[in-house]
């Protein structure tokens, strides 16, 4: 049977990092539909809402130009990909129950794979999820993470958080809507402030 070439890639991105956003990409290159799904754990703690997370999803998950931590304008996406992008509220459930859903009807789920650890993880899971709902079942892809972005993640940049100068340490690794609001949530300062002022920005 010809399985439909919709899938999901779900995560709770607190924080969403560029790690994140390349494999939207690579799933938006792979499918004709991608839900990038954001999921909450009451149980767990975040630094962000589950709004607030949302809102910089949204405001990632495009092709519109957007100006950078420089204060340069560029795209996240191409039109192209962002096209078949599109952020959705999955809550507290099971991904492949998700996935199962009249409005989402996904046969595929895309997971990163950045280590050894990363895949056992990951094979583990997909032989619970088949237990979980079977024959209803989402398939995994998994995509090795460039060598870039094979050390970035949302603990990494958490934990950069603080020390003086963290503002301009975390920008190689947030996407610009992201950086901006860490800056504000923790009150940093803007180390690329005063070279677009000096470019006639920001006045």
């Amino acid at each position: 049977m010809l399985r439909n070439r919709t899938a999901i890639y779900a995560g709770s991105f607190d924080i969403l990092t560029f790690g994140h956003l390349h494999m939207i990409s690579r799933g938006a290159q792979l499918f004709d539909k991608l839900y990038v799904a954001l999921g909450t754990n009451p149980d767990k703690k975040y630094l962000f809402s589950e709004e607030e997370r949302f809102e910089m999803l949204k405001a990632c998950c495009t092709g519109e130009e957007i100006p950078d931590s420089g204060g340069r304008d560029g795209q996240l996406f191409y039109e192209d990909e962002a096209e078949k992008i599109e952020p959705v509220i999955m809550g507290n459930r099971y991904l492949v129950d998700f996935a199962d859903d009249d409005d989402i009807r996904a046969h595929w789920y895309l997971r990163g794979i950045r280590s050894h650890e990363d895949y056992a993880f990951e094979k583990t899971m997909a032989e619970v999820n088949t237990d979980l709902l079977p024959g209803n079942y989402a398939w995994p892809v998994w995509i090795p993470a460039e060598p870039k972005f094979s050390t970035v993640s949302s603990s990494l940049v958490r934990g950069l958080i603080g020390p003086k100068g963290w503002e301009w340490a975390i920008h190689k690794f947030v996407p610009p809507p992201v950086w901006e609001k860490l800056v504000e949530r923790f009150e940093g300062s803007d180390p690329f402030l005063a070279d677009r002022i000096a470019n006639g920005e920001d006045e």
